[in-house]
């Protein structure tokens, strides 16, 4: 059974970026994921350091999640998000496109 959002409002562009981070944090918890994610993105470790603030970068996590179904389902359970606070989060980053 999907998880209630968690949301009480649109999300901004600070709440955005808070849960972007945390998908990024919930990669970086994991050898496997976060591996698997810079071999298909490109991306170093020293990449990510780098480009960690960037909501550009923020964005394109949140892409990576919503591309992985089980990624996606796992991080919102974990972070008691309905997959579609996912979504909604993305759409405030740049470069959101229906």
């Amino acid at each position: 059974m999907p998880k209630k959002s968690s949301q009480t409002g649109p999300i901004g562009a600070e709440g955005a970026a808070i849960i972007a981070l945390n998908f990024i944090r919930y990669l970086a918890n994991d050898d496997d994921r976060l591996s698997r994610f810079c071999t298909l993105t490109g991306l170093t470790p020293g990449d990510l350091k780098d480009s960690i603030g960037s909501a550009d970068f923020q964005a394109m996590a949140l892409d990576y999640a919503l591309q992985n179904e089980e990624l996606l389902l796992e991080f919102s359970a974990l972070e008691k998000l309905n997959p579609q606070d996912i979504v909604a989060t993305r759409r405030q980053l740049p470069g959101f496109a229906e």
